[in-house]
């Protein structure tokens, strides 16, 4: 294993592919804050030493801004009735999960992921000790929660 995984490790990966991908800026979450507007959850799983689940819940508006910054998107493009803001928040996810078990497991390790599933998701946040969790707040969009969740068993 090259990174031990951790709350912080995972936030630190979230902030960098947010970042460099997509040049949004984001800064660790110093206290809770309520969900703004539309939020979806968008999940990948993922088979590895360890099988497990990343997500990242966040404001509709997070995949709007994604769309606008990874597609080159006008606003007036990225409609709100469109798919277009939740394939923008599945590649972020597909993103995050490739370089999230790079750095996790290494190079030499094979590491399959699955297709990024959207839903909308409940304002509540669900608590679970069993998992890796970070909260992020990004300008104009709110909070951008990032987890993962692994299986007791491995592959």
């Amino acid at each position: 294993m090259s990174s031990e995984l951790s709350d912080e490790f995972l936030g630190q990966i979230a902030q960098q592919v947010l970042t460099d991908t997509a040049f949004i800026f984001s800064e660790p979450a110093d206290e809770v804050i309520p969900w703004e507007g539309d939020v979806v959850k968008t999940s990948l799983e993922f088979k590895s030493p360890q099988k497990g689940t990343l997500s990242v819940t966040a404001p509709r508006q997070l995949g709007i801004e994604l769309a606008q910054n990874l597609l080159g998107m006008d606003p007036e493009e990225v409609s709100q009735d469109s798919s277009t803001a939740e394939d923008a928040l599945c590649e972020i996810v597909n993103i995050l999960a490739g370089m999230l078990l790079h750095r996790v497991y290494g190079e030499e390790v094979v590491c399959d992921l699955g297709i990024p599933q959207c839903q909308k998701a409940s304002a509540g946040s669900e608590e679970d000790d069993d998992r890796f969790h970070w909260s992020l707040v990004v300008d104009e969009v709110g909070r951008v929660d990032v987890e993962v969740k692994l299986e007791d068993n491995e592959v």
